[in-house]
């Protein structure tokens, strides 16, 4: 495996420079290209030739080189994570990972899915301008990858044909090109819709340790090169842009969570029968791990109108006629492994059997338990944003909470995802020991609270803390109109 950065040289009206960081694979792995950090792996034909590069992503909570699978092309091309082994189950001859452990025994997993890589997505980072809040004209430029290039540009060939638009947001390692392929990877292995109607985007939220890049912003009527919002990757606390802070200057004015309605806004108002995007059925929003987080929140938060319920908000006015005439893509959302979650009430499980109020010795012990980012109290982190959507209930907390509620949300847990967390009193003291435990525990705070059965829940068996895995095990549920429950 050859590493390179590859430095783009984009030609606009004066020459500009984006550097992004790929592995270029060896002959002998394909011959093609995989984000920084991933390991090439061949993908083979059925006689046996070697004809593109898969890529098994990085994973910094398994150590160890990482194995290319060779045991049988009849299940695809596989790779297994760090010291694991590519071996068959003993139970029914599945291909699955296994690690001997001294301690535990045997450790098995799923193993990663590979699908051909696409130079020409891993390439290329585009800039995707932000609607100004008046709507007059654009602001800032988001950073993003398109499984089909510059999203804001007419592919009159294709366009028409996308049945479905996956949005993935990456987590706190802010590798958007692996998640783009893994996402990718879902794609081509989905059965609801054809692989080659299915758009993936993965925004960037890049940070000042990210460098100074430009990027094009491509449209139909213009080509230029602009500075990409960045957003602080340490102050007030870590990877500001999950819990939707505004970016830094000069783009201060705009939230991570304005960026993501800008993008969906985009497909909303462009889809609908003799509209560019006049196929496309369902809008899938997801993120993992500081990504989770951001999806989490941004659901519970969001006023974009592709989300139906805000047609209720302004009931009896002509924006609500007009939002109820309009058809709209399904949209969905999926919280994968967040470290921690937006409450949406002062009530915390103190206990396996007790979700109440805390004393008020514990709540002065960490008196920002129920603000913003863990609460929707203002008061905490400073998120315009959020206090927007609170402020369109006249500062009633319980309406936004009852609006969530009603909104196509899942969560996704990883059954093995069990390390024990150490951070902040708002997460440790009132939400869990673990990532799963966490999870599990908000998930039935929602049915206390409603007294009633809200969103739905997916353990995915075997997995961790890792994305790729927990969405390739989800996929069926992801692309399903009726996903279950727990």
């Amino acid at each position: 495996m050859k590493a390179s950065c590859l430095i783009q040289f984009l030609l606009f009206s004066l020459l500009q420079r984006s550097v992004l960081c790929i592995y270029i694979c060896a002959k002998e792995e394909g011959g093609g290209i995989c984000p920084a950090g991933s390991i090439c792996c061949a993908i083979t034909s059925s006689n046996g030739s070697i004809s593109e590069s898969g890529c098994l992503p990085s994973n910094p909570h398994i150590q160890g080189p990482g194995t290319c699978c060779r045991d049988s092309t009849s299940f695809g091309t596989t790779a297994c994570p760090g010291y694991y082994q590519c071996v068959l189950s003993s139970l029914d001859a599945s291909p699955i990972c296994a690690l001997q452990d001294y301690q535990n025994g045997e450790i098995t997993m799923p193993r990663y899915k590979l699908v051909p890589s696409s130079a020409k997505s891993l390439r290329h980072i585009y800039g995707f301008p932000i609607l100004r809040e008046d709507r007059t004209g654009y602001g800032p430029v988001l950073a993003y990858y398109s499984s089909m290039g510059p999203i804001l540009t007419s592919h009159q060939k294709t366009d028409s044909n996308i049945e479905a638009i996956i949005v993935i947001v990456h987590g706190s390692g802010r590798n958007a090109d692996e998640y783009l392929y893994t996402m990718m990877s879902v794609a081509k292995l989905q059965k609801e819709f054809e692989p080659a109607n299915v758009l993936v985007i993965a925004p960037r939220f890049l940070a000042v340790e990210d460098g100074i890049i430009t990027i094009p912003v491509i449209t139909n009527e213009v080509m230029e090169s602009r500075e990409p919002m960045k957003w602080n990757e340490t102050y007030p606390i870590p990877h500001t842009w999950r819990y939707g802070a505004n970016a830094l200057k000069p783009s201060e004015m705009y939230s991570s969570y304005d960026a993501m309605d800008s993008i969906v806004d985009l497909f909303k108002e462009n889809s609908g029968e003799g509209e560019r995007f006049e196929n496309l059925k369902r809008i899938i929003i997801a993120g993992h791990s500081a990504g989770g987080q951001f999806t989490q929140r941004w659901a519970l938060t969001s006023n974009t109108p592709l989300w139906r319920d805000i047609a209720d908000t302004f009931e009896g006015t002509s924006v609500s006629r007009q939002l109820r005439s309009v058809h709209f893509p399904n949209l969905s959302v999926y919280v994968a492994n967040p470290r921690s979650f937006a409450y949406l009430d002062e009530r915390r499980w103190l206990d396996s059997a007790n979700f109440i109020k805390p004393p008020t010795e514990r709540i002065d012990w960490c008196p920002r338990y129920n603000c913003w980012e863990w609460g929707l109290n203002i008061g905490g982190l400073d998120t315009p944003y959020v206090e927007r959507a609170v402020n369109l209930f006249n500062g009633v907390i319980e309406k936004v909470g009852e609006r969530y509620s009603n909104r196509n949300v899942t969560y996704l847990a990883g059954r093995n995802d069990t390390e024990h967390l150490h951070g902040s009193c708002e997460d440790d003291g009132f939400q869990g020991e673990s990532r799963v435990q966490r999870s599990h525990l908000f998930y039935e705070s929602l049915k206390i609270i409603f007294d009633r059965d809200v969103h739905s829940r997916l353990l995915v068996d075997n997995v961790g803390h890792d994305h790729t895995l927990m969405f390739q095990g989800a996929i069926v549920t992801m692309f399903s109109d009726d996903n279950t429950t727990e």
